[in-house]
């Protein structure tokens, strides 16, 4: 190993000798363009940590020694235009840091990662995330901002169910997907600097909500009737949207600490000399309207439909879309199937090629189902 260790100069290596001893090694800020060679033989290491270097590509062989011990990765702060699939082969791996690179794609691979807790993607040039995401199972840190992602990928976010900690900041986002509704256990969701234009009563009801961060995005109303639920938000921040108007509820949130409501130019003149007073007198602005609004019994048509809707949650509504876009693809595959009579031959025929086109096995049950009804309905008839 003394290869390794004169790569290095000698202050640095003493530093990473004694790292190496705990079954880390640390190479932080040590103006490497290169992995030393002699690091694809160190065996046993739990930590690994490349940051903030000058690497430009990581060799697929960098964890082969240490796949089934490798717990944290750290290759943060470099160059790295792509990360290598081999990489997902590290079962034990619970903490990978790429932020602050140049990769535009991540592997297919990554869903192997089982094990991992956190990912920290930022700061690259990511356009879309991998669906092989729904497999991280134990995933409760994901950071993805400051990327190019246009949308997300909702039906692979829906199984994320143990995610505590989301950053979607400066994409170019037009919507909050639905299924984070499923993460029930979310406390920390910034999604600032995107084009959303609306908030989905289903965000703002997860309960173990904290901090929701929507700055300088597009909104140009908050939901109503919903926010007395949210009992531990402790921060709100809608500062640079086009709000004319904020939910009078607002101001019941007890456990409530920072509202960001700066920068919204067609909120009202009372609002905004509230606003320049502080917090309290913000809320205490919104007490008064949500007490003159229970005195009036006044109650728009909009508001009430809105406690109607809300009767319906937001996962009961994405396995009725879910449903409503499966019925539709498969009566378009019923559609392109022409039986007329032909008898059975036909008919496996049709399955075969719907099999062979990769069509989902469930999907292929209920057509199977119908078809042969159909078939049998033609042959009555001939």
């Amino acid at each position: 190993m003394s290869a390794f260790f004169n790569f290095l100069n000698q202050e640095t290596a003493l530093e990473a000798r004694l790292q190496v001893r705990n079954g880390q090694l640390r190479l932080r800020a040590c103006g490497l363009t290169s992995v030393p060679p002699m690091a694809f033989e160190i065996s046993q290491l739990s930590l690994m940590d490349l940051s903030r270097n000058k690497l430009t590509v990581i060799p697929n062989v960098l964890v082969l020694t240490c796949e089934r011990t490798l717990k944290s990765l750290f290759l943060d702060h470099n160059f790295i235009v792509s990360l290598p699939p081999e990489v997902c082969n590290c079962i034990a791996l619970e903490d990978l840091r790429i932020n602050s690179n140049q990769i535009s794609l991540l592997p297919p691979e990554l869903g192997n990662l089982r094990s991992l807790t956190r990912l920290d993607a930022s700061m690259n040039r990511l356009t879309s995330i991998p669906s092989s995401i729904s497999q991280l199972d134990e995933l409760r840190i994901l950071d993805v901002s400051r990327n190019l992602l246009p949308s997300l990928p909702d039906e692979s976010l829906a199984c994320l169910t143990s995610m505590s900690d989301l950053s979607l900041s400066s994409n170019r986002l037009d919507q909050l997907p639905l299924t984070l509704a499923f993460m029930q256990d979310l406390k920390f969701l910034r999604a600032n600097g995107n084009r959303i234009s609306q908030l989905k009563r289903d965000i703002v009801l997860l309960p173990e909500l904290t901090e929701l961060h929507l700055s300088d995005n597009l909104l140009t109303s908050l939901p109503s009737n919903c926010w007395l639920k949210a009992t531990n938000l402790e921060a709100l921040d809608v500062c640079g949207n086009q709000l004319s108007s904020v939910p009078p509820e607002i101001g019941e949130l007890t456990s409530l600490q920072v509202l960001g409501l700066a920068r919204n130019a067609n909120l009202s003149e009372g609002m905004t000399k509230a606003l320049f007073k502080g917090i309290h007198s913000t809320l205490e602005y919104l007490r008064r309207q949500q007490s003159e609004g229970r005195k009036a019994g006044a109650r728009s048509y909009k508001e009430k439909a809105d406690e109607e809707e809300e009767e319906i949650s937001g996962i009961e509504r994405y396995e009725q879309q879910k449903q409503k876009a499966k019925e539709k693809r498969i009566k378009q595959l019923l559609a392109n199937i022409t039986t007329n009579n032909s008898g059975p031959t036909q008919f496996y025929k049709a399955l075969a090629q719907l099999e062979a086109d990769g069509v989902d096995p469930e999907d292929m049950a209920i057509i199977k189902e119908r078809l042969a009804k159909r078939m049998i309905n033609e042959f009555k008839q001939s």
